[in-house]
């Protein structure tokens, strides 16, 4: 087993880039199919506006944008920062 418990993983893995929320209700979740993002309601109670722009430059858009077909990050299709041909392809 490479990590004790979900925090152990959360600060391995990303390092300082996210800190690890025991209350859900105040986290972000990575994957959901309802169809409002969990997200947004969780940044607007942290104070941050829904992201205009992807910080991650390694087979991502500018900004995100609309992409209809995309499966494999199902939950971010209407504000996607990578295209369904760049996420199919990996």
């Amino acid at each position: 087993q490479i990590y004790t418990s979900g925090k152990d993983l959360c600060e391995k893995m990303w390092g300082s880039a996210f800190v690890y929320e025991a209350n859900e209700s105040h986290a972000y979740t990575m994957w959901f199919f309802d169809a409002a993002n969990p997200n947004d309601a969780t940044s607007a109670r942290w104070g941050h506006n829904r992201s205009e722009s992807c910080n991650l430059h390694h087979h991502h858009k500018d900004v995100p944008s609309p992409e209809p077909t995309v499966s494999e990050c199902h939950p971010w299709r209407n504000n996607a920062c990578s295209r369904q041909a760049t996420v199919g392809s990996l």
